[in-house]
């Protein structure tokens, strides 16, 4: 009975929570109504790799028909400041990710014709292999953006260019008392997000079965180049790329990188964090090998949970 208690208290909490969230989202549509839909902002914007406390600064000194003005003229600007709130950010990347696939619809067609036989043929095919990639990564992320039910998805990055980068986040990370923020490893790249994006999901799903009176989140977070072979993996180059834009975003990855130890290269990925001198607190995984931690029934999720959870 206990436990009934408190998982209808945590459902009541989240509910409550939604309905302020569209309660405030109707008082601003109301307002619109009466003082104009959009109106162009102040011709001053943000600085590029301006932090995230000064974004907000500049996004909460506008009106709301200015916000829209923004979202509507200015989606590449919008969609990727950190500091701008998630509801924007999203609305912005879709209004990019129509664009986008038109873009690269068009790209196929000029790919489709065969050259002759010779390396022009074969920068060709590899040029379309990478569309199709992209292609696919895009159409995925779209049909879990369109997907109705909760938890809502909110597409916060969005870059096809080269193997891709996308941010997704599964439930409100500006709302949330837990985000987990998860980043894809080696030869991870867009055509990969949608799959990636259900391991995060997976995670998820664990928090709200050990903690229903916690609203969490989980953000995947593929915003670096990723390593594509082993040797480039072995290298720092990558890893310092990450940390860096995480630590521009300002994302709790970010600080925690910035601790590591750039120099430390024993066993080529740094000091082993099972090691006891290392201070790391172990979990339990089963045998399911390097990337079966997201397995169903694999305890290593439950373990990640209870982490996001802060237990």
């Amino acid at each position: 009975m206990a436990q009934a208690a408190a998982e209808i208290h945590g459902a009541l909490a989240l509910a409550g929570a939604a309905d302020r969230e569209a309660a405030g989202r109707l008082a601003e549509l109301a307002t619109a109504a009466a003082t104009g839909w959009v109106r162009v902002p102040p011709a001053w914007r943000p600085a590029p790799g301006a932090g995230p406390a000064e974004v907000s600064r500049w996004w909460a000194g506008l009106t709301p028909a200015e916000r829209r003005w923004l979202v509507g003229h200015e989606p590449d600007r919008v969609g990727r400041l950190d500091g701008v709130p998630v509801a924007a950010r999203d609305q912005a990347n879709r209004l990019l990710l129509a664009r986008r696939r038109a873009e690269l619809l068009e790209r196929r067609a000029g790919l489709l014709r065969p050259l002759p036989a010779g390396p022009l043929e074969l920068a060709r095919l590899a040029r379309l292999a990478g569309v199709e990639a992209a292609l696919r990564g895009l159409d995925g992320l779209g049909e879990r953006l369109a997907a109705p039910g909760a938890p809502r998805a909110y597409l916060l990055g969005l870059d096809p260019a080269g193997d891709g980068r996308a941010v997704v986040a599964l439930g409100n990370p500006g709302r949330a008392g837990a985000v987990l923020t998860y980043v894809p490893g080696m030869t991870a790249d867009l055509a990969d997000a949608p799959a990636e994006l259900g391991r995060a999901a997976r995670v998820l799903d664990r928090c709200a079965a050990l903690g229903p009176g916690t609203e969490a989140a989980a953000v995947l977070w593929l915003d670096y180049d990723a390593p594509d072979f082993l040797p480039e993996a072995a290298r720092d180059r990558q890893a310092e790329e990450l940390a860096r834009r995480a630590l521009l975003a300002g994302t709790p990855l970010g600080r925690a990188a910035a601790l590591l130890d750039p120099h430390d290269d024993r066993l080529w990925f740094g000091t082993d964090p099972s090691t006891p001198g290392f201070g790391g607190r172990r979990f339990p995984s089963g045998p399911h090998g390097h990337a079966g931690y997201w397995d169903p029934g694999n305890p290593a999720l439950d373990g990640m949970a209870r982490i996001v959870l802060g237990r």
